[in-house]
């Protein structure tokens, strides 16, 4: 995955399918910007409110954006090509 240091933040681009982002890379305390919105990382789906969404490390490691009873992609309109935001808290 492509990245850049912007507005003290890393950006990343969803251009490939086989681009990944490991969960170890990040603090646990980071936020990604997803669509203008500010999503938290969880451990567990249960961990956030139906229909909110979170971000994980799946069982390959890497970051995962999800929503607890839905889907990221319909929640955030994304496709390959959107940009995430990862800050730290």
């Amino acid at each position: 995955m492509a990245g850049s240091l912007e507005s003290g933040g890393l950006r990343r681009s969803l251009r490939q399918c086989n681009d990944r982002l490991r969960a170890a890379e990040l603090a646990p305390n980071s936020v990604l910007k997803v669509d203008g919105r500010a999503v938290e990382r969880a451990v567990t789906f249960s961990d956030v409110l139906p229909h909110s969404p979170f971000w994980y490390e799946n069982a390959n490691g890497l970051v995962e954006i999800a929503v607890n009873r839905g889907r990221a992609d319909r929640h955030f309109s994304l496709v390959v090509g959107d940009e995430i935001e990862v800050s730290a808290r």
